[in-house]
């Protein structure tokens, strides 16, 4: 049984949820600009004191900027959320440790506009936020956010100083300890031939080229069936444009999903440029933009590569309001998916044999909102036809799906 409990913090009531024979708590408190939740009545009484502006400076515990700690990891969001692998140079990991901050500074400049953003966090939190690359965090006026001088933003990045260790291999997790939840981030040297561009370039062995991979004959009609959670499924992939896209081209695939008594429309853009990424997808209630896209092919498969890429996506959700009206709302989905290039198989498929498929290991995770998503699948790709077996593992459980038609 549920009980709620009404406490009071700095003038301001705040509502404590328990349940009977339990330990732990969980705290919230309705602000005028902002929704407070935490599992630590002191924690939430001291966010209370700063949405109020009444922070005891006696409190506050200023920190000696030589003094401090800096574990920096990449791509921010997801390394605190799960233990993960990667090859991240060490400037990589400093621009996103970089933009990481941009946020709360962004927050801080709304909130106290005449104010520096880094003085104002110094101000409530104690901590002065330093960019990793020895630069500084300015305001742009045209792009109407806080920016690092020396890695930019996300919209408009920065080479940065360079410099450092390159390449570095980290886990990254967490565990409970001590009566509470501890990070741990363990670095260690690369394995010999790492890139200085995030990837692990494999054993020199060119197996295939994105462009290999895709068929791009506008008409080309693949279908899959297989097995899901929920039973037997089936889809059909129709490749209705292909357009000239600068030095690439722009691939325009419109998918019938079947799952049981359902059936899911959507239409999927997809770049082949600089290996193939996902761009923008669309059904007929949501459309997801991709401003980070969502790499599914290196340009250049090498048998043993492994890439790490960050992707980042808004999409935009249609309903109808109780009036009848049509609402809108964003979801922003923040994440990074890493691919290894295994090597060549045959595959059997009710299509046909298909020989030296390229087999390819992906690994996503990413976040929307509060939910948090992760996966993993092996996928087959013959050249000239493109994907011809996928499995998938996720909390949604396991499916696997093969061609059996491929129509042009």
């Amino acid at each position: 049984m549920l009980e709620w409990t009404v406490h009071e913090a700095a003038g301001a009531s705040y509502v404590e949820v328990s349940a009977e024979g339990e330990t732990i708590s969980v705290y919230y408190a309705g602000m005028p600009d902002a929704l407070l939740v935490s599992l630590d009545a002191e924690v939430m009484k001291r966010a209370i004191e700063r949405e109020l502006g009444e922070v005891d400076a006696e409190r506050v515990v200023a920190t000696d900027e030589a003094g401090q700690l800096m574990v920096e990891v990449a791509p921010g969001v997801m390394d605190p959320l799960a233990t993960i692998v990667s090859s991240q140079t060490w400037d990589q990991r400093r621009r996103w440790a970089s933009w990481s901050a941009l946020p709360v500074l962004n927050e801080w400049k709304r909130r106290f506009p005449d104010e520096d953003p880094v003085a104002v966090h110094a101000r409530l939190f104690g901590e002065h936020i330093m960019c990793p690359g020895g630069g500084s965090y300015v305001w742009d006026r045209d792009a109407l956010t806080m920016v690092s001088s020396v890695y930019g933003h996300p919209g408009a990045p920065k080479d940065g100083p360079g410099g450092g260790p390159g390449g570095l291999m980290r886990r990254v997790g967490l565990e409970f300890a001590d009566g509470g939840l501890r990070a741990k981030l363990v670095e260690s040297a690369p394995r010999p031939g790492v890139a200085a561009d995030g990837e692990l370039p494999g054993n020199g062995v060119v197996l295939a080229s994105a462009g290999d991979l895709v068929d791009t004959t506008v008409g080309t009609v693949l279908s899959y069936e297989g097995e899901g959670p929920d039973g037997r499924e089936m889809m059909v992939a129709n490749l209705t444009r292909a357009e000239k896209h600068g030095d690439g081209m722009r691939l325009t695939t419109e998918s019938t999903y079947t799952a049981g008594d359902e059936e899911f429309v959507s239409t999927e853009v997809s770049l082949l440029a600089n290996g193939l990424m996902q761009v923008e997808s669309m059904d007929e209630s949501s459309r997801t933009v991709y401003q980070v896209p969502d790499l599914e092919l290196p340009a250049i498969l090498i048998e043993g590569m492994r890439v790490t890429r960050p992707f980042e996506s808004l999409t935009t959700f249609e309903d109808k309001g109780e009036d009848g009206a049509e609402e809108l709302t964003d979801e922003v989905t923040r994440g990074f998916g890493a691919i290894e290039v295994v090597g060549l198989e045959t595959i059997e498929t009710p299509a046909g044999t298909f020989a030296d498929c390229v087999k390819v290991k992906t690994l996503w995770q990413s976040v929307d909102g509060f939910s948090f998503t992760r996966g993993t699948g092996v996928s087959w790709y013959a050249k000239g036809v493109g994907i011809v077996k996928w499995e998938l593992d996720s909390r949604y459980g396991h499916s696997t799906m093969q061609l059996v038609e491929i129509r042009k």
